[in-house]
């Protein structure tokens, strides 16, 4: 996950609240669409504008690059994302990250319907 707000900008658009971060105070942007867009603090010298982490709830119409969709069951996202390790909170919320620190993870209504997808890139320590 290498983009910036620009980016973001060009992609989808202005965001339509302008937000910030709990805990964090960097920029939040909110989106009709049901995507929230996180960034680093355009002013922290590490990795300026960069997107840490995007979210997608209802009414996101979009996918992974897989082919995972809100809606969609746990048993596909598990068949889908296989090859990774899972680790699981509870039973409506399945985790997984890659060996760069990216996770993606699903949270999962009573029926094992997907209505969140979350992406994020894991924040270098200070």
């Amino acid at each position: 996950m290498n983009w910036r707000g620009p980016q973001v900008i060009r992609a989808v658009g202005n965001p339509t609240q302008v937000t910030a971060t709990h805990g964090l105070g960097s920029p939040e942007w909110v989106y009709p669409s049901g995507l929230r867009v996180y960034l680093r603090d355009p002013t922290d010298s590490r990795d300026p504008d960069a997107v840490w982490k995007i979210s997608a709830q209802a009414p996101f119409g979009g996918h992974t690059a897989e082919g995972f969709a809100l809606g969609y069951s746990k048993e596909l996202f598990l068949r889908l994302y296989g090859t990774f390790q899972f680790t699981a909170p509870d039973s409506y919320i399945l985790h997984t990250s890659d060996t760069h620190g990216v996770a993606l993870d699903a949270l999962f209504d009573g029926a094992g319907r997907a209505y969140a997808i979350i992406l994020e890139q894991a924040r270098p320590v200070v």
